[in-house]
């Protein structure tokens, strides 16, 4: 049998606003609604365990601080406005398809 319920963002408890953010992978707007939806079904693909996601997370953070390194003599401004630049250029673009900016390059 499936169930449907929809909420909207803003009137979610703290904790159940947690759980949709940490569902969806991203923040939530408050004018955003939030829908929830159960079928039966097999899933196809199940998530990696918790010793793949620790290893993926080591990865992404001895990454990030090879990076914090390089970067280290860029003003923190700089940093941001390529930051908010790349994530526009994510989101305008489909999945898989991303942009190579030519505009401001982090220097090695």
């Amino acid at each position: 049998m499936e169930r449907n319920v929809v909420f909207s963002a803003r009137e979610l408890s703290v904790s159940q606003r947690q759980a949709a953010e940490l569902l969806l992978g991203a923040p939530l707007g408050d004018d955003e609604i939030v829908g929830i939806r159960t079928v039966r079904g097999e899933i196809v693909k199940t998530a990696p365990g918790v010793e793949v996601r620790n290893c993926i997370l080591d990865a992404i953070q001895s990454r990030a601080e090879v990076i914090a390194e390089r970067v280290a003599h860029v003003p923190q401004t700089e940093l941001d406005a390529v930051l908010a630049e790349a994530i526009e250029a994510a989101r305008r673009s489909p999945t898989g398809n991303r942009p190579q900016s030519d505009s401001k390059r982090i220097p090695q």
